[in-house]
């Protein structure tokens, strides 16, 4: 019974978001026509306006803008069990992830609340149809994600409704059960064409769904938080840093794994990672880290001054 209700809302949702100017019903996003007058790529509208993407610091309200993504190899058919299901899941776990990251934030002196919830706020719920893969990273995925967005999403409208701070936007993208690429996120960089931050939701991998800790891992990602499990030459992460700090220190950092720490299991219920002192600094709750500078890691972003990433960054990616 449960189903078949979430089923019918779901169904009222899509359409209602058909008739909404903040929606497109699958829409194709290699459409070149004019952008919507939401568009925030402009020099006047776009990264002046969000001078470290539209996800700054997770302070105040942050919208999460699903997208019921289907692309080169993916689809959706909620008149499937399957799919109604993995869709249920997702708003569990995304709602997991919001609660657990609101909570964080208070024990640093912030409030961050997310929206989030499509049932409740139809008019998040977006879908579309990309033309691409949107799986295996590829040079068109990131542009054809935003081209989307700046075509059919009204973002200066929803940020104005919900008196929101920060926006992310969530693809939802309905991978086999034998997939086995790992949830990744486009966040932020200096020279980014657009300011839209998105987080690739792959919502089976390795006969797994995705967990809270994954999605709570990915919109930290947004905000500035590193990857702490492998190197990256971008902020001076080494495998000497992560063998000698991370895995002796701080090994249940949420940024170094979304998995239980004593069994190393996936958690559907909870997340019983840690979001540490070093997580905190570059997400701007903190303005100094005794780690950053023993270690000589590159500063935050949020420091005035500091320099962003350069745009031949990867995307950060969960741990696999």
């Amino acid at each position: 019974m449960k189903k078949n209700i979430l089923f019918l809302l779901l169904t009222v949702i899509l359409l209602t978001a058909s008739c909404s100017p903040a929606s497109v019903t699958s829409p194709s996003s290699d459409l070149t026509s004019a952008s919507a007058s939401s568009a925030l790529s402009s020099e006047e509208n776009g990264n002046m306006a969000f001078s470290l993407g539209t996800a700054d610091t997770p302070d105040g309200t942050t919208l999460i803008l699903p997208v019921l993504a289907s692309d080169a190899n993916t689809s959706w058919n909620l008149q499937q069990p399957r799919d109604q299901d993995t869709l249920e899941n997702a708003l569990t776990y995304l709602g997991i992830a919001c609660n657990w990251l609101s909570s964080q934030s208070r024990k640093w002196g912030y409030q961050a609340d997310f929206i989030y919830d499509w049932t409740t706020y139809p008019d998040l719920m977006h879908t579309g149809t990309f033309n691409t893969d949107l799986v295996n990273y590829n040079d068109n995925m990131d542009t054809s994600v935003w081209n989307y967005i700046d075509q059919h999403v009204d973002t200066k409208a929803l940020m104005q409704k919900y008196h929101a701070d920060n926006i992310i936007y969530m693809l939802l993208i309905n991978t086999p059960s034998d997939n086995n690429v790992t949830s990744c996120t486009r966040n932020w960089y200096a020279g980014m064409e657009y300011p839209y931050e998105v987080c690739y939701m792959y919502l089976h991998c390795d006969g797994y769904e995705e967990s809270p800790a994954a999605y709570a891992h990915e919109i930290l990602h947004t905000f500035g938080a590193v990857d702490l499990y492998t190197a990256d030459p971008e902020f001076h992460i080494t495998d000497h840093f992560i063998n000698d700090y991370v895995k002796k220190e701080d090994a249940n950092d949420i940024m170094y794994t979304c998995y239980n720490e004593a069994t190393g299991d996936s958690e559907y219920h909870l997340i019983s990672n840690k979001l540490t002192a070093l997580d905190a600094y570059y997400i701007g709750w903190t303005d100094a880290s005794d780690v950053v500078s023993a270690w000589h890691l590159t500063p935050s972003e949020h420091l005035p001054g500091s320099a962003a990433l350069s745009s031949d960054t990867e995307v950060s990616q969960a741990e696999p």
